[in-house]
């Protein structure tokens, strides 16, 4: 038990690595300017993907952290923790949408919240849901504000 204690710590580090440089490549890409208009070839070649990958990895290093304190036995609160980790997640996707209205971001912060929704039972099922459906509503109307005003375009890289 405590080899896997070690080893699911070693994988957080790896992922904590992996999240960090992503984040610097997300950051630098966008440069503090919305989204590139998804008409154009870096948006679909370049920060699509490191998008996508981007909310990927940080739903899955708040699924690593958690099930690495599980397997060093810390239980106390697990049902508070696990809502407090949905509602970070939450409000990633929030930030992200709001700061560069990155939909492909959010959208998977929202698959994740749904399939925790499916697969737990309880206040933390109830409360992924309710993220969820509350992210799924604020990427709707993002879009529909994209439609009425286009971000300018970004013409670095």
């Amino acid at each position: 038990a405590e080899y896997m204690g070690e080893a699911f710590f070693l994988s957080v580090v790896l992922m904590l690595i992996l999240l960090g440089t992503l984040i610097f490549l997300y950051v630098s890409l966008h440069g503090g300017e919305p989204n590139f208009p998804e008409c154009t070839r870096t948006y679909w070649c370049v920060a699509f993907p490191i998008s996508l990958y981007l909310g990927w990895i940080s739903v899955a290093t708040i699924a690593n952290i958690a099930i690495t304190l599980l397997s060093v036995g810390w239980t106390a609160g697990q049902e508070v923790w696990s809502v407090v980790l949905q509602c970070v997640a939450a409000l990633l996707g929030l930030a992200s949408l709001v700061v560069n209205h990155d939909i492909v971001y959010t959208a998977v912060i929202v698959w994740a919240l749904l399939a925790i929704s499916t697969k737990q039972a309880g206040p933390p099922s109830t409360s992924a849901l309710v993220l969820a459906l509350g992210l799924a509503v604020a990427i709707v109307l993002c879009a529909l504000r994209r439609l009425v005003a286009p971000p300018k375009v970004v013409t670095q890289y």
